[in-house]
């Protein structure tokens, strides 16, 4: 078997068990006007998560998707052309130059396995909390991931995530509290609430370790 269809194999067996909650860098690439050079596509076939870990993902309602060609900050992913837009793209507080976390950082390439919804039980409670319902093998992604697997799902399945619940994530403001995200009438907005400030539209984002 060729190569291009060992490739073809190993994306088909994530199809068959992720359904569209596996998003290819083939479907990003028509979707988003990108280009995944070799040495990446390579890199993403080797790495692919295990058959066990695919089913561990549908069980917990987790999204498989490959992440852009090359890094990409919170501000990077904003600047791409897309359906859903961000609010005040502009002029939002996270473009300050104060603001690190929108420009450091990022998304990298390789596979993002995240929950597509908020942590069971996150919401109305402060962050301290939100960490303590987390198993071993989830951590906290940052919001440049969070953007990414966002606007990517809209791009490629139409469908916006958080649509109806925000999520605090693992980066960082200026004042010293976690950054949230959601969206609201259709664009994603990006917050930096107190973190003992509980709340019951924000929950908290997870993501597998692997």
């Amino acid at each position: 078997m060729a190569k291009g269809d060992r490739m073809h194999k190993k994306y088909y067996d994530a199809r068959q068990i992720l359904g569209d909650d596996f998003i290819s860098p083939s479907e990003i690439a028509k979707a988003r006007n990108l280009i995944y050079s070799k040495e990446v596509l390579a890199y993403l076939i080797k790495t692919l998560p295990s058959k066990d870990t695919l089913l561990w993902l549908v069980d917990n309602e987790y999204v498989l998707m490959a992440g852009p060609p090359s890094r990409k900050s919170l501000l990077g992913i904003r600047d791409l052309s897309m359906s859903c837009s961000f609010c005040k793209p502009l002029s939002g507080w996270y473009t300050e130059r104060k603001e690190r976390f929108s420009r450091e950082g990022g998304v990298s390439i390789g596979w993002s396995l995240l929950r597509k919804n908020h942590v069971k039980n996150s919401t109305n409670t402060m962050w301290s909390e939100q960490l303590e319902l987390l198993s071993e093998d989830e951590y906290v992604p940052s919001v440049s991931v969070m953007a990414w697997a966002i606007t990517t799902y809209k791009e490629v399945r139409n469908i916006l995530l958080f649509s109806d619940i925000h999520v605090r994530t693992a980066s960082i403001c200026s004042n010293g509290n976690h950054v949230d995200t959601g969206v609201s009438k259709g664009m994603i907005v990006i917050n930096g609430h107190h973190d003992y400030f509980e709340f019951d539209e924000i929950g908290l984002a997870s993501g597998l370790k692997h």
